[in-house]
Parts: structure tokens; C-alpha cells; sequence
């Protein structure tokens, strides 16, 4: 879990704010 599944969740929740995205990253 680096920086590889991030990038592949960015691609796919695009449309999601990046401060969801920082939720579900961390969640």
C-alpha cells in the first residue's frame, strides 16, 4: 500500500474533492 493504489483510487474517484479521497485513503 505505497503510492501505486492511490494513484489507481485518484483515476477512479476523480470526480470525488481531494478531501474525500484523503478520507478514503486513510480510511
Amino acid at each position: 500500500m505505497s503510492v501505486r493504489p492511490i494513484t489507481l483510487f485518484t483515476g477512479q474517484w476523480a470526480d470525488m474533492p481531494l478531501a474525500t479521497l484523503a478520507a478514503k485513503a486513510a480510511a
